[in-house]
């Protein structure tokens, strides 16, 4: 059987805090496990502060984590080391961040955002680079490209912009694209064109996406898996219309709930995510409006419903 284009098992991320009469810590990300296959699309959903971009993080090796293990098409992947990422990681993933006008460099054109990594990952020569950047342009909408050669970031939209992170992203020609949030910046009027462009390149190039964001809508449009975090812990799994659908997780049904604007959250009591110096139970238990004692003193750990649908709940919702 073919392994997936990403594995991800066990992972754990986080930072230590100073304190007294001891120090703390702050768990970001706690036993995460999930894959990506090649071709797909895999959202990482949920509230600021689950954990989302701090996984992406790790999986582009600008994060150590401290626990699990990475494989990218099979090969292990060293997130725990702290060492850099070395060229051939750099050419196979890349990443979309979420404010283009903070990820492109003012001082510089847009051929010299696209035509530096196609020479640098050896995709161009000095003769045809210019060509090969015009044809990435175009690639990602931006028509006539030699209009936008010579702009700078600032001479562009916020929807432009953006186009050019992605067309710098795709130029070393990666198998893994991580997109933080790329529509968060962006007016609701060009969120959607830039997600139709995510998953038009997916389908024309074979491109895996690893979508981090807080838009279900969005996360519905566009993936074909849906992965819920709270608190740095994945809380269900599963195909994007079956989760999104019929949630069995509390908090997933909270969270779908909440962005319809149909019947409003759920009933749940208060407290933040614990994260500095979590408990024991489940990290939602304070919030779940199905909470039992056993939720509070033990862990539940990720279980199948199905094949495809796994959860971590002690008492999964009906569908």
């Amino acid at each position: 059987m073919t392994a997936p284009l990403l594995q991800v098992r066990g992972l754990g991320v986080s930072f230590p805090r100073a304190g007294w009469p001891r120090p703390s810590f702050l768990r970001a990300a706690h036993d995460v496990s999930f894959d990506l296959q090649a071709g797909e699309i895999v959202s990482l959903v949920g509230e600021s502060g689950s954990g989302k971009s701090t996984i992406g993080r790790v999986l582009l090796r600008m994060q150590t984590a401290v626990a699990g293990a990475v494989a990218l098409q099979g090969e292990a992947v060293d997130v725990r080391s702290g060492r850099g990422a070395p060229l051939r990681f750099r050419q196979r993933v890349q990443m979309v961040f979420q404010d283009p006008y903070a990820s492109l460099n003012p001082v510089h054109r847009v051929l010299h955002h696209v035509a530096r990594p196609l020479l640098l990952h050896g995709q161009a020569t000095r003769s045809d680079v210019r060509q090969k950047a015009i044809a990435l342009l175009e690639a990602v909408g931006l028509g006539p490209a030699e209009a936008y050669l010579d702009r700078y970031p600032h001479e562009l939209s916020g929807g432009q912009r953006q186009r050019v992170a992605i067309a710098r992203a795709l130029a070393p020609k990666p198998m893994l694209l991580v997109a933080d949030e790329p529509t968060a910046s962006l007016d609701v009027s060009v969120r959607m064109e830039v997600l139709e462009l995510l998953r038009d390149l997916q389908q024309q190039q074979g491109l895996g996406v690893l979508l981090i964001t807080h838009d279900l809508a969005g996360a519905r449009f566009i993936s074909d898996r849906v992965v819920v975090l709270y608190a740095g812990q994945v809380m269900e799994q599963g195909p994007t219309r079956d989760l999104l659908s019929r949630p069995r997780h509390p908090y997933t049904r909270l969270l779908v709930a909440a962005a319809s604007h149909l019947d409003g959250p759920l009933p749940a009591g208060p407290g933040a995510p614990p994260v500095i110096d979590p408990p024991p139970g489940c990290p939602f238990v304070a919030r779940c409006p199905e909470a039992s004692p056993r939720c509070h003193a033990e862990t539940p750990a990720q279980r199948p419903l199905s094949p495809s649908h796994a959860i971590r709940c002690h008492h999964p919702l009906p569908e």
